[in-house]
């Protein structure tokens, strides 16, 4: 920022919440909620496949405080539906279930069932490398409006999501 816009783009209280939030992920803006909830968001992506709530940060209380029931609740459905997003817009969490199977079969094969799997392994991997090269070769904004459309077009599937839909064109 201070390269792009020089030293006093910031403030010094702002720039130290910016530091806070990328450093310590104790930053108490709405930048630093919206960051560490993004940061968040990958917590889905490994290698178990399982969302882990706990280290989902928006919402979150501090100092070991229990959130109330309410935002215990949105949290949850958050998650779920981040979950949920991240296996029908992600092509390795989309495929995550199929490489576990693979690997489950594969541990007591041998031979030539075992060749197989591995090939039908490396096909699969060979597939969601190619989905995340091709999403390099989409825009910005028609990347997000992916997202947004799986958003919009299936509330039932999120229904915590859609309702902040507005349907409008994003600002420029």
């Amino acid at each position: 920022m201070k390269k792009s816009f020089g030293d006093d783009a910031m403030g010094p209280e702002y720039e130290q919440q910016v530091r806070d939030s990328i450093d310590r992920h104790k930053g108490k803006n709405i930048e630093a909620m919206i960051l560490n909830s993004a940061d968040s968001l990958d917590i889905g992506r490994v290698a178990t496949g399982a969302f882990e709530i706990d280290k989902f940060m928006f919402l979150k209380t501090g100092n070991g405080e229990k959130p109330n029931r309410e935002i215990e609740a949105l949290r949850q459905e958050l998650a779920k539906e981040a979950d949920l997003l991240q296996r029908l817009t992600n092509p390795l969490c989309a495929r995550r279930r199929a490489l576990d199977l693979l690997d489950m079969q594969n541990a007591n094969a041998r031979g030539a069932e075992e060749k197989f799997l591995n090939e039908q392994k490396e096909g699969l991997l060979n597939d969601i490398a190619a989905d995340f090269a091709a999403d390099w070769e989409v825009s910005s904004d028609d990347y997000m409006k992916r997202f947004e459309d799986t958003i919009k077009n299936n509330p039932q599937m999120f229904p915590v999501l859609s309702k902040y839909y507005s349907g409008n064109a994003r600002p420029a």
